[in-house]
């Protein structure tokens, strides 16, 4: 009786205890070094910072990973910092293909969130080669556009150059709205907040139309903490906007809040940004009207390109204060298009935020009247 009791004691605690979610990649590496590491690094969602989980090394081109993930991982396995891909642990088989000469070369499949972030992923490649091609043949006419101000062909330019933009924009949308139980729609999320290209309100709606079991990931996670930070620090009209310091052109430190007006226009722009370019004239105008009368202007730069910044604010004659975002203001003032614009009264609080796409002629003269 006392052994039966046993085996039935045995059989409960088996059928109680969790089935263990384990994952398997099988990897090939073409032109791999024999022995060079394999690297797998895991998301965490408070620093967001990839922490080391795993690594192994090529044998004849191939390695293999084996672990456990009770909820699907987003994660990144590497040969180098530049040399990086995502891919999501979680129970399975996943095959990863790379080709250590060609950093593109990624095909990572098997289960069910990678199969949906490789499929989305040649989605919007194919668009972004579309647009790449695009630039490269219709490169020289901008430049010329730009050093002629010719406004008619930077407007054909622009507008054209959007079409291939609204093609992936309309890719990513129907991600996120149309698949909430996917995990890629939370990595689309995701990586549109770290690359600050997403209102916050937009990105909260898309984040509660998530399915839980993708809030309670380690992504899903690191969205939220993005969230709630981004609330508590949004800047808004009525914020006084907060410390801004950077390079200037003759390379010395420039501060914002030294350089305040009775009405400021702190301006994010690139060099490179087509809108930017069209807008230009409109900024150009306001300081010829209105520097004599209290009217200045801070441009912040979002670029890495210093010499084309320089050379640009040189043949544009933009005569008025500038510096480098090297301390990702953008991100900071939510900044997910350019140019945007903070119109600020002499105390740097915010008055209007617009993309130049507004009369501003009745707010300066109200502010300069005062």
């Amino acid at each position: 009786m006392k052994y039966t009791l046993s085996i039935l004691t045995a059989l409960l605690l088996m059928s109680f205890t969790p089935k263990e979610k384990n994952y398997r990649i099988i990897g090939q590496a073409k032109n791999a070094k024999e022995g060079e590491m394999v690297y797998l690094k895991v998301l965490d969602s408070n620093t967001h910072q990839f922490i080391s989980l795993d690594s192994t090394p090529i044998h004849k081109e191939k390695f293999e990973f084996k672990g456990t993930a009770e909820k699907p991982l987003y994660s990144i396995i590497m040969l180098s910092e530049d040399n990086s891909d995502i891919i999501i642990l979680e129970e399975g088989t996943i095959a990863v293909d790379l080709n250590t000469d060609n950093l593109d070369s990624y095909r990572i499949l098997g289960t069910k969130n990678n199969e949906d972030l490789n499929s989305f992923y040649s989605k919007v490649k194919k668009y972004q080669k579309e647009a790449k091609e695009y630039q490269e043949k219709n490169q020289d006419a901008l430049t010329s556009a730009i050093k002629d101000n010719d406004t008619i062909t930077l407007r054909r330019l622009s507008n054209e150059f959007k079409e291939y933009v609204e093609n992936i924009n309309n890719t990513i949308t129907t991600q996120v709205n149309e698949f909430p139980k996917s995990l890629t729609s939370a990595i689309v999320i995701y990586q549109r907040l770290q690359n600050n290209n997403i209102d916050i309100q937009e990105a909260t709606s898309f984040y509660n139309n998530l399915n839980e079991d993708v809030k309670v990931t380690n992504l899903g996670q690191a969205i939220k903490n993005i969230l709630e930070r981004q609330q508590a620090a949004k800047i808004e009209v009525g914020t006084k906007v907060p410390t801004i310091t950077g390079p200037s052109i003759n390379e010395k430190t420039l501060a914002l809040q030294d350089n305040l007006g009775k009405v400021t226009i702190l301006h994010f722009w690139a060099p490179w940004c087509h809108s930017c370019h069209e807008t230009l004239p409109k900024v150009k105008e306001l300081n010829k009207k209105y520097k004599n009368k209290g009217l200045k202007i801070f441009s912040v730069g979002l670029t890495e390109d210093i010499t084309d910044w320089k050379n640009t604010i040189d043949k544009e004659h933009l005569s008025w204060l500038h510096i480098l975002d090297i301390q990702d203001y953008a991100r900071q003032f939510g900044v997910r298009s350019i140019p945007t614009v903070f119109v600020l009264d002499k105390n740097g609080v915010v008055l209007d935020i617009n993309h130049l796409e507004k009369n501003l002629d009745t707010l300066i003269e109200a502010q300069l009247s005062k």
